[in-house]
């Protein structure tokens, strides 16, 4: 009997040695589960963090492009405005220059009426020392409606251009805020640096 405990006991030692090495190996196991787990964490974390970096990165690029076109209306709006404003000038200038041959035309008319002696009947003076005279080529209230005209339309025309003016600046100022907030955003991912 003894001999059989003995085996029995001899038995039951390799076992327990057996199960131990399998706890051994469980344990060492669940450690490199463990590890990868954490490893994967990492892995899923670090891909979060470049597809938030490359989705910015594609909002700042279309952001960039999207300014440069904002850019180039404002520079069209501005060079338009500045074209107008030229033109109404002109304008301005052409129907001042009509306006008054106009009025010395006018002059001359009542001057053609004033006799030495009657009170002329814009001043109420009765010497007429110097009577104005006519003026070749000056127009008529008719002739003067055709550049009034133009005039009005061509600083409709500026106010216009100014509105335009302002909404592409609005704009370009509304995107060049965007560009550097995203480039900030960007600068602060790990492994992002700003395209030059």
């Amino acid at each position: 009997e003894t001999e059989r405990a003995g085996a029995l006991a001899a038995k039951l030692g390799l076992e327990l040695q057996t199960e131990e090495q399998a706890l051994a190996q469980l344990t060492q196991a669940e450690l490199l589960v463990s590890r990868s787990a954490a490893e994967l964490g990492n892995c899923q974390s670090a891909l979060r963090q470049w597809r938030m970096a490359s989705d910015r990165r594609a909002q700042y690029d279309q952001a960039q492009v999207s300014l440069l076109a904002a850019e180039a209306r404002l520079t069209q709006a501005q060079a338009a405005v500045a074209g107008l404003r030229l033109q109404a000038e002109q304008e301005q200038l052409r129907l001042s220059e009509l306006q008054e041959k106009w009025e010395q035309a006018q002059a001359a008319l009542l001057a053609g009426e004033l006799a030495e002696g009657t009170p002329c009947p814009v001043c109420g003076s009765t010497a007429h020392p110097a009577k104005a005279a006519p003026v070749d080529g000056s127009p008529d209230q008719a002739g003067l409606r055709e550049p009034r005209q133009r005039l009005a339309d061509s600083r409709q025309l500026q106010e216009q251009a100014r509105q335009l003016e302002y909404d592409a600046q609005i704009e370009r100022d509304g995107l060049l805020t965007a560009v550097k907030l995203l480039a900030d955003e960007l600068a602060g991912l790990q492994d992002w640096e700003p395209a030059a």
